[in-house]
Order: C-alpha cells, then structure tokens, then sequence
C-alpha cells in the first residue's frame, strides 16, 4: 500500500495558523477563524506582530547616541567630583561647558549654598561604571549613569544618577541631573 504524503502546502498553511496565534496571542486578540488562512494579516490586528515585522528607525542616530551616552558620563563624572581644596566655583566652571543655559542657572544656585557644600573630606573622584539609555527621543536622550565616587579616605560609594541630554545646533548638552530613583523617566 503506497503512503499518501501531504501536500507541501499543508505545513506551509500550519506554520502560518501557528505564528498567527502566537503573535496574536502577545496582544491576547483571538485569531479569526473566518479569515482565509492565506489573508489574515496579523499585523493590522496585533502591534506586537507589526512590530517584529518592521524595523523601527531609531529618533537619534548611534553616532549621536554614541556622544550623547559620552556626554552623559563626563558629566556625571565632573559632577559627582570634588577634590579636596576645589571651591564650588571650580566646581561649576568644570561642569559649564557641558550644561544648558536652564541647568547652569540650577548648578550655579547649589554652587552658592554653603549648605550644599559641608565642610570635610568630599569625595576626590568620581568613575563612570556604566551608562544606560532609559528613553529616547527625537532630540533628546535619558541616560542613567552608574558611577562610584572614590574618597580619599574610606569605602567607594555609588551613585545613579537620571541624566537628560539634548541635542542642541553646536551638539549635544545636559539639560537636567537627577538621582535615577527620582524622576527622568522620559
């Protein structure tokens, strides 16, 4: 007795019913089983599906990204660093190049606050341990900057910190700084 093979149409038809049901299945919309198998378009009915389909440009370009996430560390370096002997003037005119004009405003104010500045052993360097991008947008990148600030004296701490960049005509500047935990969440 001779063994009736399926048609090769047959399996092409189930991987089709399967990727529709589990593509699907992500938006947790039922495929229809009114549609002709060769017509269901799960795209229009399931983002995650169109998604997997399509790339999706990216707002900023890698090579800006790429400065942006250097930026982002610098600064985070500059800020979180205080050697021993540097007055809060020192302080702002390090990070000053980096920021916006709405920043800097902010920056120079805890620049001016004694209170701010306790006296002591402030910490000597700040090292970059790994930046993130937490959101992205045309123009404007959130990044998260991990760093441990390394005193004199003592153990090394570590500090997150939101950071905001901003694509501006002459580049890319800081707009805002936050502990990660705060805010900055795009």
């Amino acid at each position: 007795m001779a063994s009736r093979r399926p048609s090769p149409a047959i399996p092409a038809m189930l991987a089709m019913l399967a990727a529709t049901a589990i593509g699907c299945a992500a938006c947790a919309i039922p495929a229809t089983p009114a549609v002709p198998l060769g017509r269901h378009d799960t795209a229009s009915q399931c983002p995650a599906a169109t998604a997997a389909r399509q790339a999706v440009p990216l707002p900023v370009r890698p090579a800006g990204l790429r400065a942006a996430a250097a930026l982002a560390g610098r600064f985070a370096a500059a800020y979180l660093t205080r050697p021993p002997g540097q007055s809060p003037a020192g302080w702002l005119a390090r990070l000053a190049p980096m920021v916006t004009s709405q920043l800097y405003g902010t920056l120079a104010r805890t620049a001016a606050t004694p209170a701010l500045w306790p006296p002591g052993q402030p910490p000597a360097k700040a090292v970059i341990a790994a930046v993130q991008v937490r959101d992205l947008a045309a123009g404007t990148v959130i990044l998260t900057v991990t760093a441990r600030a390394r005193p004199a004296a003592g153990a090394a701490t570590t500090t997150t910190l939101a950071v905001t960049v901003v694509q501006r005509a002459a580049g890319w500047a800081v707009y805002d700084v936050e502990p990660a935990s705060a805010g900055n969440t795009g």
